[in-house]
C-alpha cells in the first residue's frame, strides 16, 4: 500500500491491476464514527504515519501500471503532508477542518465521520476500536476516540501538534509546537515523561514527527 497527500492517493493490487483511490474536496454530511468492527492490523497496513515505527515508508508490494481509477471519494477539506493511515481494509483521514473520515477501502464509501473542532494535520493511529487523533489548534490536543461507543476515552491538553504521534507497546510519543517531546500511557492518557529543548535553543517549534528505533 502506497499513500501520497496534498489530495489522497492510495495504490493497491487487484489482479495485477493497480487501483487508483482519490479523495476530492466536496462537503459532505457529517455523523459520528460508530462501528462494532474490531481493528485488527495486519503485516501490509499503515496503523500509523510511515507504516511502523520506524518511520521508513517503504511498501511491501511492488507499484506497476497501468493505473485505474477505482473510486472517488468526497471528504470536505484539504489535507496535511501526512499519510492516512488504513488498517483492516478500513481508511482514516484527517482534514484541515478538524473531520476524521472512515472510509471502505474496496468500495470507497464512507463509513462515519466526526468533528473534533480543528485542523489534523499530522496522522491518526489506529489501535483495535481506539484512533488517536493530534489536532492542532485546540485546548485538549490530543484525543482517543473509542469508535464502538462513539465516545472519547481520553483528552489532554498538550499543546498544539502538527506532527503524527507513535504508538510503542503500551505508549504514546508526542511532539507539540511548544518544543516538547512527551511520553503517554496510551490507556489513560497519563504523562508518563516529558523532554522539553531548552529555551536559549529553541530557534523553531518540533514539526517533526518521533521514530523509534
Amino acid at each position: 500500500m502506497v499513500f501520497f497527500t496534498n489530495s489522497f492517493l492510495a495504490m493497491t493490487f487487484k489482479r495485477k491491476h493497480i487501483a487508483l483511490l482519490v479523495c476530492f474536496v466536496v462537503l459532505p454530511s457529517c455523523s459520528y464514527i460508530h462501528t462494532e468492527k474490531t481493528f485488527r492490523t495486519g503485516v501490509d497496513d499503515w496503523q500509523m504515519y510511515g507504516g511502523g515505527i520506524g518511520r521508513v515508508n517503504v511498501a511491501l508490494n511492488r507499484v506497476r501500471p497501468p493505473l485505474m481509477k477505482l473510486w472517488e471519494y468526497s471528504a470536505g477539506a484539504g489535507f496535511g503532508g501526512y499519510s492516512a493511515t488504513i488498517v483492516d481494509s478500513t481508511l482514516f483521514v484527517g482534514t484541515l477542518v478538524g473531520e476524521v473520515h472512515l472510509i471502505d477501502v474496496a468500495t470507497g464509501k464512507g463509513i462515519g465521520t466526526t468533528d473534533f473542532g480543528t485542523a489534523v494535520v499530522g496522522t491518526p493511529i489506529v489501535d483495535k476500536e481506539i484512533v488517536y487523533i493530534p489536532l492542532s489548534r485546540d485546548e485538549e490536543s490530543l484525543v482517543a476516540y473509542n469508535v464502538r461507543l462513539a465516545k472519547n476515552e481520553w483528552q489532554i491538553k498538550l499543546g498544539d501538534i502538527e506532527s503524527s504521534p507513535l504508538l510503542f507497546g503500551d505508549r504514546l510519543l508526542v511532539t507539540t509546537l511548544r518544543g516538547r517531546l512527551l511520553c503517554l500511557n496510551k490507556i489513560t492518557g497519563e504523562n508518563i515523561w516529558t523532554f522539553e529543548i531548552p529555551s536559549t535553543n529553541r530557534i523553531s517549534m518540533i514539526h517533526s514527527s518521533p521514530a523509534c528505533d
